[in-house]
């Protein structure tokens, strides 16, 4: 089923689908940009979020921009069943400092490393932004919440750069060029 919400301005919004007792539904619910309730195309994707058995699905957007927005609640499977949509609008979460490459966070040579987190940070950099990142990203989408760093190499030669993933994170590098255009 489609259902919209409205944002007047910058609102943090979760959005909570909880089958009913005895409902055999398996929870998938994804939310488009504003226009975009008929398109086929996987950049009309804000998030979603499906689960393997009928439990609540729960999808977080913070700092998500005013707009009137298609929300879909489908199943991950053949189950079906009743259900509870709550949709709470709450207080924008700003993004980080080093949301985008206005103001990346600058990281040096050696073993001290950077820690980030992403949970209030906006998807700036994949095939739905804008500008679209799609060439940059020709296997993967990259659609998720990123965070922007620099590194200034002292001297020509090769630079590895880790990431250690904390819980369920499933992280993802993308290099970009000087100003952040599109490698």
């Amino acid at each position: 089923l489609v259902y919209t919400y409205t944002l007047t301005g910058a609102q943090d919004v979760d959005i909570r689908v909880t089958p009913t007792a005895g409902s055999a539904l398996v929870p998938a619910v994804y939310v488009r940009l504003p226009g975009q309730c008929t398109s086929f195309s996987a950049g009309a994707e804000i998030a979603c979020m499906a689960q393997n058995l009928p439990t609540e699905t729960r999808l977080y957007l913070p700092n998500q921009p005013a707009g009137t927005y298609p929300l879909f609640v489908d199943s991950n499977g053949y189950g079906t069943g009743g259900y509870t949509l709550t949709v709470r609008k709450l207080p924008a979460t700003l993004p980080p400092a080093n949301d985008s490459c206005v103001a990346p966070r600058v990281v040096t040579t050696g073993a001290t490393g950077v820690t980030g987190d992403t949970t209030g940070a906006r998807d700036d950099y994949s095939i739905s932004s804008s500008p679209n990142y799609a060439s940059a990203c020709r296997m993967y989408f990259f659609s998720g919440r990123d965070l922007t760093y620099q590194y200034t190499a002292a001297a020509t030669g090769t630079v590895t750069a880790t990431v250690t993933p904390q819980g369920l994170f499933d992280p993802a590098l993308m290099l970009l060029q000087p100003m952040c255009g599109a490698a």
